[in-house]
């Protein structure tokens, strides 16, 4: 698969289109994404009754200087190379039947274990809670659950979706 990209598109409206346009396959349903630098990470649901399945999906951003955003779409069967992916996705989904899947989650999980003091991309409630002095919260609109802190950037934006919905209750950061 190639790259496709939109004449005059940014960013936001790329993961729009990721999300809920004919960039996601579709017969699935996105459960929870995450945007790490140009990573979009999703975890999609197939929608049908009689043949629930989950997988993480990937779709690499890039801008196109002088035209637009565009992106690449793949998924956790084909062992990308990008390990960025939330812990919490490896958790709520199947290992899928690929001979690249368990390397690649094995990869993922010690890429995070390498980060400062092993928390990965989401820090835990407790580092929250010691460093900005407030419970974290939930972002109902782009994140499941299982993923349970997110931080707004200075402007107010979700960092996991860079959406402008707030946040109930106090902002995080």
């Amino acid at each position: 698969m190639g790259w496709d990209f939109t004449k005059d598109a940014s960013k936001a409206d790329i993961i729009k289109e990721c999300l809920s346009g004919s960039a996601k396959p579709a017969e699935y349903l996105p459960l929870a994404h995450k945007t790490v630098g140009n990573c979009l990470w999703v975890v999609f649901e197939h929608n049908s009754q009689d043949r629930a399945a989950r997988f993480i999906g990937l779709y690499l951003l890039e801008k196109q200087r002088g035209y637009g955003w565009g992106y690449k779409p793949m998924d956790e069967s084909m062992g990308p190379y990008e390990l960025s992916c939330p812990l919490q996705f490896l958790e709520i989904t199947p290992l899928p039947n690929s001979p690249y899947a368990e390397s690649w989650r094995a990869k993922v999980r010690e890429y995070h274990a390498q980060k400062i003091g092993g928390q990965g991309s989401i820090p835990s409630r407790e580092h929250v809670r010691s460093t900005y002095g407030v419970d974290p919260q939930n972002c109902g609109d782009c994140l499941m659950e299982h993923v349970d802190v997110v931080l707004l950037n200075a402007d107010g934006k979700c960092s996991c979706c860079a959406t402008g919905h707030k946040l109930a209750g106090r902002q995080v950061a």
